[in-house]
């Protein structure tokens, strides 16, 4: 089976460049085809990984721009605009140039504050003017005390949702940290598509997003754990032909022309 990774990651700095090598090599052996990926300013090295000032989000964004444009690999790469919408401005700029100037195919939030924040909505609406998908950073079930970012909970970007009807919006790795069942649940009413991605790999985990949002919204993505993201899908209770639309079609159906 062969996979589009809506939710990927390079670092494209040094000391990462192993780690990069290995994201790639192992990409093509497991069949990921297409990767769409962000990179998150600095990782932390410069200011808070999940809070980048505007230097670092448009030196991450550029260093991927210079990257794929180079690449001449077998792999093709789509980049997400990386932005912190607490610097709003900055980041409407960044979006701008991400699209028109870098051909980037969709718009990564972060997590410095809720995405229901009335400070992001004019991110998604520029997102929908340009018919981009935007993937957000979300932790099921918002804790307090959480190191270092304050993110979109389920239920936030189900409120995003019902707001901005147009908006293709990605709720980032189910698998990701709080409770996943609750997450499914809050967006079930919604546009909102999921992407499997995380560490979590639960049993039923797959198949229960699939019966509670809609197999067609339901997206395959790995960020940081490849083996885990292609290993939870696979081996799945799914028809072949459901496990397809996760894998390949969904992502060419919500990201449109932009892919190959």
């Amino acid at each position: 089976m062969k996979f589009i990774d809506v939710h990927a990651h390079l670092y494209l700095m040094q000391g990462k460049e192993e780690e990069d090598e290995w994201r790639l090599k192992y990409s093509e052996r497991y069949g990921i085809e297409k990767l769409i990926i962000s990179v998150l300013g600095s990782w932390g090295k410069r200011s808070p990984l999940y809070f980048p000032d505007p230097v670092d989000f448009r030196s991450g964004n550029k260093r991927l721009h210079e990257f794929i444009r180079s690449y001449q690999g077998p792999l093709e790469l789509y980049g997400y605009v990386t932005v912190n919408q607490a610097f709003l401005e900055d980041s409407l700029d960044e979006l701008r140039r991400g699209v028109e100037k870098y051909g980037f195919v969709g718009l990564k939030l972060l997590a410095p504050f809720p995405c229901n924040d009335s400070s992001t909505f004019k991110l998604i609406e520029k997102a929908v003017d340009y018919d981009i998908p935007i993937l957000i950073h979300t932790f099921h079930g918002r804790k307090s005390g959480i190191t270092g970012q304050n993110p979109s909970d389920s239920t936030d970007v189900a409120f995003l949702s019902k707001n901005f009807p147009r908006a293709k919006i990605i709720m980032a790795h189910i698998g990701g940290g709080g409770d996943w069942e609750y997450a499914l649940k809050a967006v079930r009413g919604t546009k909102v598509y999921v992407d499997i991605s995380g560490s979590g790999c639960d049993k039923g985990m797959i198949e229960k997003a699939v019966r509670i949002v809609g197999v067609d919204r339901v997206l395959f993505g790995t960020d940081l754990n490849m083996g885990v993201g292609i290993a939870k899908l696979l081996d799945s209770n799914l028809t072949h032909e459901e496990k397809l639309k996760i894998a390949w079609n969904n992502a060419m159906a919500v990201f449109g022309g932009a892919l190959k």
